[in-house]
Formats: C-alpha cells, structure tokens, sequence
C-alpha cells in the first residue's frame, strides 16, 4: 500500500486484520510481518508469531496488528505485509468470504 506523509514529523498508525485458513495436522503455524519498503517495522520477534497454534482440524483465524510506525519522510513510502508459514496446511486468506483481510493507514500528525 502506497502512503505519502504531510509532515516528516508525523506517524503512521497501521491496523492489520489477517484471516489465516488452516488445514488439518498439528503444530500449525504463521507470522506476519509489516515492512516500510525493504525495511521490517513490525514484527514481534518469536518464531511464527503471533499464530502459533497446535491443533487439528481445518480453522479460520483472524490475527490483528496495531502499530505506531515513524518514517520520518514526507516521501513516498510503500507498506507491505507479509505472510510466511510453519507448514503447507497453513495459508493466508485475502478474503474469507464476507471478511477480506484489510490493511489501513492513518496519518497522526505531530
């Protein structure tokens, strides 16, 4: 997602709401991470966190991520977000039906 600051002082509040399908099997798992054009700002730091999970059955989850970025630019800046898995039974789902996965920006101004 582009995004373009009016201030070099202002930050960035970014809200992640994921859906995440996961088949059936055990020691399911995922992270997400929040990049600001090649660098990570977001990121809690474990092994597929903030979804790791040990169940079976096939589940839908929604993981949610609140962050305070500061890019410290008025240029503009590109937001990614990122999807990686501990198997092959564990996918990101960009819709679930009538629940996309969404991503919002808000410019707070300093």
């Amino acid at each position: 997602m582009l995004f373009r600051s009016t201030s070099s002082s202002s930050k960035i509040f970014i809200l992640v709401s994921a859906f995440i399908a996961i088949g059936s099997g055990t020691n399911q798992g995922f992270g997400l991470a929040v990049y600001r054009g090649a660098n990570q700002v977001y990121y809690d730091g474990t092994n597929y966190a903030p979804g790791y999970i040990q169940m079976s059955g096939n589940w839908r989850m929604k993981s949610n991520i609140m962050y305070l970025d500061s890019p410290a630019t008025t240029s503009s800046t590109t937001y990614t977000l990122y999807f990686n898995a501990y198997s092959s039974t564990v996918s990101f789902s960009s819709d679930t039906g009538s629940s996309p996965s969404t991503m919002t920006l808000m410019e707070i101004a300093q």
